[in-house]
């Protein structure tokens, strides 16, 4: 787990000290050493390679990047899990028990395809000087990021895009970009905040030639809703005994370390999952770890210690109070580079801070409800439509339910119904306005946005409803093309927009978020129920195995029977903490959001 930079720039464009500038701003990314290398290019133009070592396998120098073998060098920011594995595939004499040198001779050997038989995550960059081609690719999820800078013939690349303002790289807002930040509360796909800037598309790699930066081939080399073209054959039963191995066998992957390893246990299944795979393994050395708000609302540690109590993991609570989650939203601006309005990044930044203190390596329960429909919200859009059926032979309900929803007293009414069913009430007229969005769907698609997006269409300004054209799945797929929409679509409602959700949810919020928050303490996180095998098997599941009767992440709630009891009667909670009411304090994730943005803005200027 590290920093990557690198440049491609004419000859003497940049000097050494101008990298191992902008390499330090990645310094909370590997603060355990850094390298940084100069490769002659075609053209009079020169290549940089810089890399931030956070230290994780093979804890000595010889592992220490970037990494020469031959004409061949590598930076790398992540983990190949497998690499035990691949080691003896390869059947080479190697100097070191890193995965590095792993990656960089099964790249040599078999170029970029080699990738497809490694199980991990990677930002990396891959110089043949041989061959004058430069390989960027990124894991199957994304969970790893990787900008591209392109402009002013500078070709730059890095973890993140404050490497680039350091190097003095102009940089300008993108106002569609915004405009998507504003609905969406993230940046998706290929987008940054800034015009000049790309991300790197997950499960792709991208050669460019050194000699002709303009020629480059871009390949996908893992379709993330590929697994919804098959269907399990087997019974329930046998499906929960494909997860639980699978499970167990991408924890065992994933505690492989030379440093201390922990897991964020809170009071949910998935985490429990990963605990439980881990106590399984019967290593004695990993610890669990949980924090206790001062808000007991929010507070999940009881639940926590008596799961660890019943698998016999040691267990670590970490108190967090108000001044925890200040310090953090004030450093979010620096820390993110970009406006980011998940307000859960405030707490996972905290328990990141104070868990670093203990370990360097973390186990979480990401990807749990992606993979096998954990969310509410996808019940939604069934559900509504099948309300409309009843009342569509109405006429006139369509506009009879505008005016309704726009009378003075909805805002009162809908406050009180909130307060009655224990919900917040201080976001009634985002609830409303959500309704009246559900009023004028024309899909299931339409009715997923209403419930999905940080703020409602219709309470956007006129100038960014201007910049967004169709629903968040159409662009999706205009996005992703090469992905087998058509194969989850087969599959039902409740399929599509579970893909749907981890293209774009989990891979440009919840995985942003983790690599942030953990990264800027230099804490690295692993997630093996995103371990690509499972997602495929998940996805293999028919619909009916995973919501059943009513009960959204099935199979995993049975496992976590089998395993744990009583966490499988929990309700679904996520991970935050109040947001502070009054004053210009944010009183729902729209106006954090704008929060959010603002700083993000001043902090820019």
């Amino acid at each position: 787990m590290c920093g990557v930079l690198g440049v491609l720039a004419p000859r003497g464009r940049f000097a050494r000290p101008d990298l191992a500038a902008a390499l330090d701003t990645l310094a909370h990314r590997g603060p355990d050493g850094a390298g940084l290398t100069r490769h002659d290019a075609p053209h009079a133009r020169e290549l940089w390679l810089g890399h931030r070592r956070l230290a994780i396998v093979d804890l000595s120098e010889a592992a220490a990047q970037p990494m020469q073998r031959g004409e061949a060098t590598l930076v790398f920011n992540g983990e190949i899990y497998d690499h035990v594995e691949l080691r003896a595939s390869l059947d080479l004499p190697l100097s070191t028990s890193s995965d590095t040198e792993v990656l960089l001779e099964g790249l040599r050997a078999h170029g970029p395809p080699f990738l497809e038989r490694c199980n991990g995550m990677w930002a990396l960059a891959y110089h043949d000087a041989s061959r004058r081609e430069l390989v960027l690719a990124r894991d199957r999820l994304g969970k790893k990021p990787l900008y591209l800078y392109e402009a002013d013939d500078v070709i730059a690349f890095a973890s993140e895009p404050k490497a680039f303002v350091a190097l003095g790289l102009p940089l300008t807002i993108d106002e569609d970009a915004r405009a998507l930040y504003r609905w969406l509360g993230y940046l998706p796909a290929r987008r940054t905040i800034y015009r000049e800037c790309a991300k790197l598309p997950a499960a792709t790699h991208l050669t460019i030639s050194l000699g002709d930066p303009s020629k480059r081939t871009e390949r996908l080399y893992w379709d993330p809703l590929g697994g919804f073209a098959h269907r399990f054959e087997g019974t329930f039963d046998d499906a929960l005994d494909a997860v639980s191995a699978l499970v167990d066998d991408a924890t065992r992957l994933r505690v492989r370390a030379d440093v201390p390893v922990g897991v964020f246990l809170s009071g949910g299944i998935d985490s429990t999952l990963v605990a439980s795979s881990v106590a399984r393994l019967g290593d004695r050395a990993t610890r669990a770890f949980t924090v206790q708000p001062t808000d007991p609302r929010f507070d999940e540690s009881p639940v926590a210690r008596a799961t660890a109590a019943q698998l016999g993991v040691p267990i670590t609570v970490l108190p967090l109070g108000p001044e925890d989650y200040a310090r953090q939203t004030d450093r979010a601006a620096t820390i993110f580079d970009e406006p980011f309005a998940d307000p859960s990044f405030i707490p996972t930044l905290a328990i990141s801070e104070a868990a670093r203190a203990h370990v360097t390596v973390v186990l979480t329960g990401d990807g749990g409800d992606e993979l096998f429909m954990g969310y509410p919200w996808l019940s939604h859009p069934g559900r509504f439509f099948e309300l409309r059926r009843h009342v569509a032979w109405v006429p006139g309900w369509r506009p009879a339910a505008r005016y309704l929803l726009g009378r003075s007293w909805m805002e009162p009414l809908v406050r009180g119904a909130a307060r009655v069913a224990k919900l917040r009430s201080d976001t009634a007229r985002i609830k409303i306005a959500v309704l009246e969005d559900v009023v004028d769907a024309r899909s299931a698609e339409d009715i997923y946005d209403a419930f999905h997006t940080m703020v409602p269409r219709q309470l956007l300004d006129a100038s960014v409803q201007a910049r967004l054209h169709g629903s968040l799945l159409t662009y999706a797929r205009a996005w992703y093309p090469g992905y087998a929409w058509d194969a989850a679509a087969s599959r039902g409602t409740h399929a599509i927009l579970s893909g749907l959700d981890l293209v774009t949810y989990l891979r440009d919020d919840v995985l942003v978020k983790v690599d942030r928050a953990t990264m800027a303490y230099g804490l690295e996180a692993r997630s093996p129920l995103l371990d690509h095998r499972l997602v495929a098997l998940a996805q293999s599941l028919d619909t009916e195995l995973k919501v059943h009767r009513g009960v959204h992440k099935h199979p995993l709630r049975q496992l976590a029977a089998r395993r744990v009891r009583g966490v499988h009667e929990l309700a679904k909670r996520g991970f935050g903490i109040p947001l502070p009411a009054g004053g210009d304090g944010p009183t729902d994730r729209a106006r954090f959001g704008d929060v959010v943005e603002r700083r993000f803005l001043s902090t820019w200027r």
